[in-house]
């Protein structure tokens, strides 16, 4: 990657996190920011996922497809369980 591609997905995953911050708290946050500091982008999108998922977090709709798109972006959809974020399936368990 560019470096301009990484500030660009830099940039996107400091939005991504701060849209989702209020459902998550300050050491969650910063488990994610440690790795979007040293440019670990897809670590920092797979931790934000599984916190979401282990935590039973309900992230907006908005917020998943923003995940989505940054996950689409480094080619890494596969590493995520989709399904287990969708609002809905939070509710089902």
């Amino acid at each position: 990657m560019t470096p301009s591609r990484f500030s660009q997905l830099d940039v996107r995953l400091r939005s991504l996190l701060l849209a989702a911050s209020p459902y998550l708290t300050a050491s969650e946050q910063g488990e994610v920011i440690a790795f979007i500091d040293v440019d670990e982008y897809g670590l920092a999108l797979e931790t934000l996922a599984g916190i979401a998922i282990e935590e039973r977090k309900q992230l907006p709709a908005e917020v998943i497809l923003a995940m989505r798109a940054a996950a689409a972006r480094m080619a890494i959809q596969d590493r995520i369980d989709w399904r287990r974020l969708e609002p809905d399936a939070a509710s089902s368990g």
